[in-house]
């Protein structure tokens, strides 16, 4: 007799691996880009644009309210986010297209 629960279990097993093996067949991650590249040029317009001088000024200004907090290693990180932020669009383009 065979035991219903591993029976059961390994039934289950089975069908999850063959939808995966199906699925998998049909993924095309990494073959071309194109259906991001305007989300991705309108993310590094904001960045480089006014909504990243608006975030850098912001967070300068945090970063001068956490320093009179005491909070010094908080007010370095701030500052050097709200400096580096227009930096952001580049780093990630040189280190993820292959090109340097």
């Amino acid at each position: 007799m065979v035991n219903e629960k591993a029976f059961k279990i390994g039934f289950y097993t089975g069908v999850a691996l063959s939808f995966v093996l199906v699925l998998t067949t049909s993924a095309m991650a990494g073959t071309g880009g194109s259906y991001f590249s305007s989300w991705w040029s309108e993310i590094a317009a904001w960045f480089t644009g006014y909504p990243g001088k608006i975030g850098s000024a912001f967070f300068m200004l945090m970063a001068i309210i956490a320093a009179k907090n005491g909070s010094i290693g908080g007010a370095a990180f701030l500052f050097l986010l709200g400096l580096s932020l227009g930096f952001i669009p580049g780093a990630i383009d040189s280190a993820y297209t292959g090109t340097f």
